[in-house]
């Protein structure tokens, strides 16, 4: 289902931030933009095969951007878009490349609800969309 949302929010500084989801075939792109102020824009990319969805990249924020809640909004934003269009789960990978930040990509998962693996310099992360606030519909919706 391709389609495009979007959503105002707003940073743990209550400073604007824009999310915008574009969904083309298995391709879901999601990108936060922030004021200028704080700088430049952070995605979250994931493809979809049925009723899964793999995230496969959380990336470009600049040292300024962590801890903002940024992240969490994407992540929040992709998952009400994927839920809204019938997907059931969402998975992914903690990459050997990004071992020295591996402490921060994990509580960052287990805090938006993600089960983590960790094997080695790698690692896997699982979420079920069942039971979220989210329900599929033509459109997004809450419960």
């Amino acid at each position: 289902m391709d389609g495009s949302w979007q959503r105002s929010a707003r940073d743990k500084d209550g400073d604007p931030l824009l999310l915008v989801a574009d969904r083309n075939g298995p391709s879901l792109l999601v990108r936060a933009f922030r004021n200028k102020r704080k700088g430049h824009e952070a995605v979250l990319i994931a493809s979809v095969t049925g009723e899964t969805a793999t995230i496969r990249n959380i990336g470009g924020f600049g040292e300024d951007s962590i801890g903002y809640g940024v992240g969490t909004a994407l992540l929040q934003f992709a998952e009400e878009v994927l839920a809204g269009q019938g997907v059931r789960a969402v998975s992914g990978w903690l990459a050997a490349g990004d071992v020295g930040h591996r402490d921060r990509q994990v509580r960052f998962y287990v805090k938006n609800g993600y089960q983590v693996r960790l094997t080695g310099p790698t690692g896997g992360v699982s979420k079920s969309l069942e039971g979220s606030p989210w329900v599929r519909n033509d459109g997004l919706g809450r419960r």
